[in-house]
Order: C-alpha cells, then sequence, then structure tokens
C-alpha cells in the first residue's frame, strides 16, 4: 500500500517580522528523486523530483511565534557514526476539513521541508532520509490553541542544509505548487 501524499496548500496565515519561521513548503520524501549537496555538506544546489511534474511542494504562511527548526547533532550510535536528529514544530491555526486531512496525510509519511526565515533565507530539513511525524495534535484547545500543531523529525548526516543563491532564487517558481 502507497504511503498518503500531501496535497494541499494552508495560506491563511499573515506574515510578520518575528524570529523563527515565516513559511514553509512541505513535499512527500518519495516524491523527491535525488538532491545534489556541495563537499562540505550543507549546501543544497539542486532537486531532482519524482517524473511527470516538477511542482510537489505545497506552501504553508505560519503566524507568528509558532514554527522552528532545531538540529541535536553528533548523535553516537553504537557503531560509531554521528548523526544529527532534525526537527521541525509548527502550528496552523485552522480547524477545518482541509487541516484534518492535512494533519493526517503527514502522520501516515515521510515528509521534506524547506522553510522561509525571517531575512527571507531557505533551509532544508528532511532531504536526505525524510522527516516522520514525531507528535502533534488536532482540534481545538479553548485554552492555547485551534487548530493542529506538528512536530516532524528525521535522522540525517546532516540535520539542516541551506538551499545554495541559485536555489534560492529559483525554488518557489520551479518547485511549488502554487
Amino acid at each position: 500500500m502507497a504511503c498518503s501524499n500531501l496535497n494541499i496548500d494552508q495560506l491563511t496565515a499573515c506574515m510578520n517580522g518575528d524570529p523563527g519561521i515565516g513559511r514553509m513548503y512541505i513535499s512527500s520524501y518519495e516524491n523527491i528523486l535525488s538532491s545534489v549537496v556541495d563537499t562540505t555538506g550543507v549546501i543544497l544546489s539542486g532537486l531532482t523530483m519524482l517524473t511527470g511534474a516538477t511542482k510537489y511542494f505545497y506552501r504553508f504562511e505560519l503566524l507568528q511565534d509558532v514554527g522552528a527548526s532545531v538540529d541535536t547533532p553528533a548523535v553516537s550510535i553504537s557503531n560509531g557514526v554521528s548523526i544529527s536528529v532534525p526537527s521541525v514544530k509548527f502550528k496552523i491555526a485552522n480547524t477545518n476539513k482541509d487541516t484534518l486531512n492535512i494533519f493526517n496525510q503527514m502522520k501516515t509519511g515521510r515528509m521534506v521541508v524547506i522553510y522561509e526565515n525571517m531575512d527571507g533565507i531557505l533551509f532544508a530539513v528532511g532531504i536526505k532520509r525524510g522527516l516522520f511525524f514525531s507528535s502533534g495534535t488536532a482540534g481545538t484547545d479553548e485554552a492555547t490553541f485551534e487548530g493542529i500543531t506538528v512536530e516532524l523529525k528525521g535522522k540525517e548526516k546532516n540535520g539542516i542544509y541551506i538551499l545554495s543563491d541559485a536555489l534560492q532564487s529559483t525554488f518557489v517558481s520551479t518547485y511549488v505548487v502554487r
């Protein structure tokens, strides 16, 4: 049985100048055939998407102070290899059919997140192995939040990649659905 694929944008938030993540682009990991990283291992310079279409990333506008990406590097495992454990946490402030569908899709597949920080710089998380649903809630919490909260986590050689200048300038027009 095939995993669910993400197939919905979430475009209802207002951008702001606060630190953290203001906008994310999310794709199912299975849509990425290959990626090109420079010799330093931190700059992502190219993506090859699943044959038949190139635009598989969906845009998510986030509200103030609701998105963050964290990398926990150098986790030693028994065979002597160190890895990173990147995570992306965010909230979407709506409870409706689309957000519940997004939530369910994220729970059943691997995701790749490209996020934009407050300076407009794009970063990639989960590009080599994908991010898995780690935790989250959906529904209404009248005391603190209405909508969905999600944390996606992965295990990668490098946790967070920065997009090259060339890829940053063409990413939205080349890879984003809208």
